[in-house]
């Protein structure tokens, strides 16, 4: 019958002890009227176990009690009854293996094998986001695949977007000295592994457009700016978690503002391999005056506000000698002319260059286009920052015009050269007077 089964298929090693039917019958006869059970020296060396038992409904008590007889008591060679080791663990902590502490046979089974008291696990919380909207959830999916190492899958959401790559802001960290970007996977795993926080978020928030993500490291949290979004039905991001390399503690990382936040871009201000955040914030209601401040790395730089301007205001990287040590453009759009000024790092501020400042515009009747850029104007390696007046000749574009007649002058110089292009065969070097860039990168992204 069912309930001989364990006495005709088992040995002596799972038959209760003398007495011990009867103390289970008075501690469930306890349960029933709301006492607490007597001590049951057979349940006792389990703290889990007389946890529970202490908090559940008598009918489960009954049936943890018969579970107990079948799985936590256990035979040794010699029919010594002892605790069978379990691992106790809490939801969404992390805790450290415990060693099962050694036993010995005893000679008396109603006594309680002698244990070596755990030391407390560590643990640490890693309790991950949710998100609220379908822009957050878009960027939890983003860092999400990051943290498991799905480099593609978080490329096809950071790839999309409708720009070209190299006209993107937050692109420019992943290209290659030679303005490069192939394979954006590939180029997203040596991101993380050179020391970017690539987990799971802690919390996210929204702010207007912005996505705000929490990271927990070594008990700090430090807030990123993504932006999420959607290109043509599909889901897209904007953004790559900041740097933080292993010889730097997070404690020293200066912290981003978050709110009215106008753009971001990642910059290497003082040449030391590890990118500044460049945060520009807008005044009260959107308008000036308008905030950069410096975050995400140990450099301290002051806040600089500018106003007065017509247009939007941007910040964009450039890096005007090419010495890898970035300088900053700010800009502002209005009127279909781009414009702005060159600022450096000088001690611990951020200055304006007054001698590097630029213009991009078309012409219009008899008034020639500008542009500028960054060109080694004498072949000696290092480029300067150069200004351009230019006209198309027998057209309005490049696209019907037969030549670009341009006028450089450069920083170091004052002799202006006065040049031209033949189109269309020489669209491509025509391209690059007009288009405003700095080394192999324009300056003007989205």
């Amino acid at each position: 019958m069912r309930e001989n089964w364990i006495t005709d298929h088992m040995g002596t090693e799972v038959r209760p002890r003398a007495g011990f039917e009867d103390e289970l019958a008075s501690a469930l006869e306890s349960a029933w009227h709301g006492v607490r059970p007597a001590k049951v020296t057979a349940l006792q060396p389990q703290r889990r176990s007389t946890r529970v038992f202490a908090t559940m409904g008598w009918a489960a008590a009954a049936i943890a009690v018969v579970i107990g007889v079948a799985f936590i008591v256990r035979s040794d060679d010699d029919g010594a009854q002892a605790p069978a080791n379990t691992a106790d663990t809490t939801l969404d902590t992390v805790v450290a293996p415990v060693s099962t502490p050694a036993t010995s046979p005893t000679t008396s089974p109603t006594t309680s094998p002698t244990t070596t008291e755990a030391a407390p696990a560590t643990t640490e919380l890693r309790v991950p986001a949710t998100a609220s909207t379908i822009e957050e959830q878009t960027v939890l999916d983003y860092l999400t695949a990051l943290a498991d190492g799905r480099y593609d899958d978080a490329a096809t959401l950071l790839g999309q977007g409708g720009l070209e790559w190299e006209g993107r802001r937050d692109l420019r960290p992943l290209f290659d000295a030679n303005g490069k970007l192939d394979d954006l996977g590939a180029s997203l795993r040596e991101w993380c592994e050179a020391g970017a926080i690539c987990q799971v978020p802690v919390s996210l928030s929204t702010d207007s457009n912005r996505v705000i993500a929490g990271f927990s490291v070594d008990g700090e949290t430090r807030d990123v700016v993504f932006v999420g979004g959607a290109f043509e039905g599909s889901p897209s991001v904007q953004g790559l978690p900041m740097q933080l390399p292993a010889a730097q503690s997070i404690t020293d990382t200066i912290a981003c503002p978050t709110t009215s936040v106008v753009s971001t871009v990642l910059a290497d201000l003082d040449g030391d391999g590890w990118a500044e955040t460049v945060t520009l914030q807008s005044g009260p209601n959107g308008g000036d005056p308008t905030e950069l401040v410096i975050c995400g790395t140990a450099l301290a730089v002051d806040p600089v506000a500018f106003a007065g301007a017509d247009g939007q205001p941007n910040v964009h990287t450039i890096d005007v000698e090419g010495d890898e040590r970035d300088e900053l453009f700010l800009s502002r759009f209005a009127n279909d002319e781009f414009s702005g000024s060159v600022w450096r790092l000088f001690g611990g501020g951020l200055m304006v260059d007054t001698g590097l400042a630029g213009k991009l515009s078309n012409p219009a009747g008899a008034q020639s286009g500008s542009s500028f850029g960054c060109v080694d104007t004498n072949g000696d390696g290092p480029t300067e920052w150069v200004t351009y007046e230019y006209r198309y000749v027998g057209g309005t574009d490049l696209s019907n015009s037969t030549a670009l007649n341009y006028t450089e002058r450069s920083q170091g110089s004052s002799t202006d050269r006065t040049l031209s292009f033949t189109l269309p065969a020489q669209i491509d070097q025509a391209f690059r007077i007009i288009g405003g860039y700095c080394g192999v990168f324009q300056v003007q992204t989205g």
